[in-house]
C-alpha cells in the first residue's frame, strides 16, 4: 500500500512537470505585429539619434504625457495618444554605428509579463561614442507590469 502511494506521487509529479514544460513553450506568443513607432504614427525621423531619455535610465515604460514630457527630449516631440499607447523607450551606448532591425515582442503565460527583443546590427564604418535610442508604442490593451528586454547583435 505504501509503495503504491509513493509510485502514484512520483507519477503525478512527473506528469505535472511535463505539463509545465509544454505550457511554458506554448505560452510565449509573438505579438510583434501589435507594435508601432513614433516614426510611423507621428512622422518623426531618425529617432535613434534625435530622441533621448533625459536621465540615466536603461529603459522606461511611459504611460502618460507628464512622464513623457519630463523624460523624453529630442528634435521631434509629438503629442502621443497615451489613451491608446504606452511608450517603451531605452538607450544603448556604442562606440560604433548601430542600425536597428525589427523588434520582437512576446507575451508570456504569466499575466502582464512581456519580453521585448531589441535587435540591431553593428556598422563598423561609423564610429563615435553615441547613445542610440530605441522605442516602441504598445497598445494599452497590453498591461505591462513586468518587462524583460533582451539585446541581440547581428553581424
Amino acid at each position: 500500500m505504501k509503495s503504491t502511494k509513493i509510485l502514484l506521487i512520483i507519477v503525478i509529479l512527473f506528469v505535472m512537470q511535463s505539463c509545465c514544460k509544454d505550457t511554458k513553450e506554448v505560452c510565449s506568443v509573438d505579438i510583434s505585429n501589435s507594435l508601432t513607432s513614433i516614426e510611423k504614427e507621428y512622422s518623426c525621423e531618425n529617432t535613434t539619434t534625435n530622441m533621448h531619455l533625459n536621465s540615466n535610465i536603461e529603459y522606461k515604460v511611459i504611460a502618460n504625457s507628464v512622464d513623457y514630457d519630463n523624460l523624453v527630449v529630442g528634435v521631434c516631440h509629438p503629442t502621443i495618444n497615451f489613451t491608446k499607447y504606452n511608450l517603451i523607450i531605452g538607450t544603448i551606448f556604442s562606440d560604433v554605428g548601430i542600425n536597428y532591425l525589427p523588434y520582437k515582442f512576446y507575451s508570456s503565460c504569466e499575466p502582464n509579463y512581456y519580453k521585448l527583443s531589441v535587435n540591431y546590427k553593428i556598422i563598423l564604418s561609423q564610429t563615435g561614442n553615441t547613445f542610440y535610442t530605441y522605442h516602441v508604442l504598445v497598445p494599452k490593451e497590453f498591461i505591462i507590469d513586468n518587462l524583460k528586454i533582451t539585446y541581440l547583435v547581428n553581424s
